[in-house]
């Protein structure tokens, strides 16, 4: 029985001496706020990707309604792609012409997606500021503001973790 007690013990204080000696509290709360702060940035994230999506299908729907529909001809098209380059980074650019109501208007595209021939333009109440289904702008410019912090947030708690 003296020997169970022992190693009760032994097992004890080795636990007690983790908790003091190799346990950081530093480490572990930075740790943990950088699982938070990932969490929380891919949570924005989501929402704020829904937030655009749902707006834009509001206005898509508000310019179908209101007839100001036009569909757009592309007339320029090029690519930033230099020679041997991978076309996976390389951005399109095209230039798109369209009439509303005998006015010729552009629109400019620049996107990684392929520019279609034809695509479908909508605008609310001044045609010069048209938009379209095609445009994959996922992450606004509040997305990239967000990586930032989280970066910055990031690199903070390393160093707060390290001194």
């Amino acid at each position: 029985m003296d020997e169970l007690v022992d190693k009760y013990k032994e097992f004890f204080y080795m636990f007690k001496e983790f908790w003091t000696t190799v346990f950081d509290f530093n480490v572990f709360i930075g740790i943990i706020g950088i699982i938070v702060g990932i969490v929380i940035f891919v949570i924005l994230l989501r929402w704020i990707n829904e937030i655009e999506s749902r707006n834009k299908k509001k206005k898509m729907e508000m310019a179908i309604a209101l007839g100001h529909v036009v569909m757009a001809e592309r007339t320029k098209f090029w690519d930033d792609a230099e020679p041997g380059e991978s076309p996976a980074t390389s951005r399109y650019h095209a230039t798109y012409r369209y009439v509303v109501n005998g006015k010729k208007y552009v629109y400019r595209y620049l996107g990684a997606k392929y520019p279609k021939e034809e695509i479908q333009m909508y605008y609310i109440n001044n045609p010069r500021k048209v938009f379209c289904d095609y445009n994959e702008s996922n992450c606004p410019n509040i997305c990239y503001l967000l990586t930032i912090i989280v970066v910055i947030s990031v690199i903070i708690v390393v160093v707060s973790v390290i001194n």
